[in-house]
């Protein structure tokens, strides 16, 4: 999947690449306009940075819940009323393999 993060003075876009159920391979790239990057001192580092630190931040959470859902002994919890689409989703999912909820 992809997906673009658009900010005043670039766009981050990040592809997710699924390589197995507990691998991915992400790719984000910093996008500039021309005349942004020809200006004299142009320089990305804070706002690549800034975004290197928050991406390595989610992506690590993301391996702790994969962490959480792995063992034996986990059981999935309800749904918050913000998740209704994802409860949604469950429930056609099961529904699709003949089972329920």
């Amino acid at each position: 999947s992809l997906f673009l993060t658009i900010q005043p003075d670039f766009v981050m876009a990040t592809r997710i690449e699924p390589l197995a159920a507990d691998r991915t391979q992400i790719t984000a790239e910093f996008l500039f306009a021309p005349e942004a990057a020809a200006r004299p001192g142009f320089d990305p580092s804070d706002g690549v940075e800034l975004w290197d630190l928050t991406n390595r931040q989610d992506w690590r959470m993301c391996e702790l819940a994969l962490e959480g859902i792995s063992s034996r002994v986990y059981q999935p919890g309800i749904y918050s009323a913000d998740e209704s689409l994802l409860a949604a989703f469950d429930q056609e999912y099961l529904a699709s393999l003949g089972e329920s909820t």
